[in-house]
């Protein structure tokens, strides 16, 4: 179950750590300065979709009682294998992904719009 549940079509997901780039330039930049040279596109952890999302998502969230697949589709292979995997990989705009800050707790949230695709593990 989320501690964290989205609504109108968000997704919660977690973003994976960022490899940092030693860098020799003699030029001092603060650590928690964001580089311009972010690729478009990256991998976050699927952790649960809103109810009104595509109903490929939604059938990716744990807390339902049973997962409907068997649709003749390719989201079958996928919804297998995160069930399978405990897990997904989603290929999101990485300008497009939120972070919300509450409690000092922070979350991730990406609009349905903004997933490209979804990567079989």
């Amino acid at each position: 179950m989320c501690k964290f549940k989205p609504f109108n079509k968000y997704l919660l997901v977690q973003k994976f750590s960022e490899e940092k780039i030693s860098d020799l330039s003699p030029v001092l930049i603060p650590e928690d300065a964001q580089l311009g040279n972010q690729q478009r596109y990256g991998l976050v952890k699927f952790i649960c979709a809103a109810k009104d999302c595509e109903r490929f998502l939604v059938n990716m969230n744990r807390d339902l009682e049973s997962w409907e697949t068997q649709t003749g589709t390719m989201d079958d292979v996928f919804t297998m294998s995160v069930r399978k995997n405990g897990s997904a990989t989603l290929v999101v705009e990485n300008s497009m992904i939120e972070e919300i800050k509450i409690r000092d707790k922070i979350f991730h949230i990406v609009h349905q719009n903004y997933i490209v695709g979804v990567m079989d593990e």
